[in-house]
């Protein structure tokens, strides 16, 4: 099982969360079945790491407000992107950890239609480029040897040039199902790794030895690609978007999926603003529990407002009422079924 790293900062963090949410210490000792003594290690950051499953169930823990493991890992990023400036973060191994191995951003269409093109044009396929990834040549051999690092995570560098290093190891599947569009998001790390060593192959030769400035000179060239298309770690978004000058620089930031959303959004607000506009007092009382609810849940909240009510189609008012009669019976059957049975389980993907 991965294990993950834990800095001072990120105890910090953590133990800032906790209080912040109004989380009891034994709470959290209850919850992961450990002593008060190991919390208090934690947050201390005397206990050097934990279990990748131990520390999703910490998060979910200290941010109660969020629903799965990706908006947590948000959660932190964001929170932690106002206490440091980008060029701090930059330097934070746990922070990149978080925000480029664990957070998984969508994979636009274009980037990777434009990938498939230098692998055809430079007769790479996906084989090669994988095994060439593999290989880690940018690592101290001691590093590549060392079997203490675990692969694909971020650690410290004994190199005195680097501040830190990655030891990757991708599996072939894994990239032809991103590549053929199967695989729809991925980890900044895995795409990172993917164009790094895509456009060292079509630089160099096979048996070209690397000095600092190509390597530099490769880094420039799939940055400017993955910035093209939008694929953004979420603390360089920030940055980005922290140093645009106009709405319209902000939004060229954006990728299709932030534009989409930011669609959907408003067209949510017209509706809720027409109802407004038509009975506020109303309106007020049914979004003041809205909110309540996705307090409570916000994910299962969005999995139910995503419940396709249209397919109903032409329905009277009667048999409308008589729907929101049947779901207020069936909140009320879990209201009332003993707390034991209503903990068993947990809902999963309705997918």
């Amino acid at each position: 099982m991965s294990k993950i790293s834990l800095t001072t900062e990120l105890a910090d963090t953590i133990r800032e969360l906790r209080i912040q949410n109004k989380i009891a210490s034994k709470d959290v000792t209850d919850a992961l079945g450990r002593s008060p003594s190991y919390i208090s290690k934690i947050e201390k950051g005397q206990i050097k790491s934990i279990s990748e499953e131990e520390f999703e169930k910490l998060l979910e823990i200290i941010l109660p407000e969020c629903t799965n493991t990706q908006e947590r890992v948000g959660k932190i990023v964001q929170y932690q992107m106002k206490k440091d400036s980008h060029e701090d973060l930059e330097r934070k191994v746990w922070f990149q950890n978080l925000d480029t191995v664990y957070r998984l951003i969508p994979v636009p269409k274009k980037l990777i239609n434009e990938i498939k093109e230098i692998l055809e044009q430079e007769n790479i396929s996906v084989e090669q480029l994988v095994k060439r990834i593999n290989t880690n040549e940018e690592m101290l051999k001691e590093e590549r040897d060392d079997e203490s690092i675990p692969y694909n995570q971020w650690v410290e560098s004994k190199s005195p040039d680097c501040k830190m290093v990655i030891k990757m190891l991708l599996n072939q599947e894994i990239v032809e199902s991103i590549l053929n569009g199967q695989k729809q998001t991925c980890n900044y790390v895995t795409m990172q790794a993917i164009v790094h060593y895509l456009f060292k192959m079509k630089m160099y030769d096979s048996e070209h030895e690397f000095n600092d400035n190509e390597i530099r000179l490769v880094q420039k060239e799939w940055e400017k690609l993955l910035d093209e298309h939008k694929f953004y770690t979420l603390s360089r978004k920030e940055w980005l978007l922290s140093n645009a000058h106009s709405k319209k620089e902000a939004n060229n930031i954006l990728n299709e999926f932030d534009i989409e959303n930011q669609e959907i959004i408003k067209r949510m607000l017209e509706f809720i603003k027409l109802q407004s506009d038509m009975n506020v007092v109303f309106t007020n009382t049914i979004l003041k529990q809205f909110v309540s609810n996705l307090k409570w849940d916000s994910m299962f909240m969005l999995m139910v407002l995503g419940l396709k009510f249209d397919l109903i189609q032409e329905c009277s008012h009667t048999n409308k009422v008589q729907l929101l009669k049947d779901i207020n019976n069936i909140i009320t059957k879990y209201i009332e079924m003993p707390r034991e049975e209503r903990m068993l389980d947990s809902y999963g993907d309705f997918n």
